[in-house]
């Protein structure tokens, strides 16, 4: 059983840096990577939750056997989805007010940073199919 408290506080800070990247994070994963039990995970979790909630960071830490663990959720704002990034990027690639090169690049980084990992080749697909019916 650990009783430092430094661990405790590497651990929280740990845990909350890889939610903030996007992993979903399951207790008995997190109890087997940090020695604990699950019930610490729990509890653990509910130290962040609280914290988050004090500081208003428009996030919530939640939790679903659907999804495999913890989740790290923005609350404030919606994201788009996957169907209205498809839209803007529509927009995007017809555009002329940027070049060509300049508008792939964007794409790219949209992309990258909005769509969900599981769906990015759909929709590099659906926009090169789009590309494909401009050019046509």
């Amino acid at each position: 059983m650990e009783h430092l408290p430094e661990a405790k506080s590497t651990r929280l800070l740990t845990i909350y840096s890889r939610l903030v990247s996007g992993e979903t994070l399951s207790r008995p994963q997190l109890a087997r990577d940090y020695h604990v039990s699950v019930r610490t995970i729990q509890r653990d979790m509910e130290a962040l939750r609280c914290f988050i909630s004090e500081q208003n960071t428009q996030q919530e830490i939640t939790y679903g056997k659907i999804q495999g663990g913890y989740k790290l959720m923005f609350t404030q704002y919606q994201r788009l989805t996957d169907e209205e990034m498809l839209a803007v990027c529509k927009i995007l690639l017809t555009s002329d007010a940027v070049a060509k090169e300049e508008r792939m690049r964007l794409l790219d980084k949209l992309i990258d940073c909005a769509v969900s990992e599981a769906n990015r080749a759909w929709m590099r697909e659906q926009l090169s199919e789009a590309a494909g019916k401009r050019c046509d």
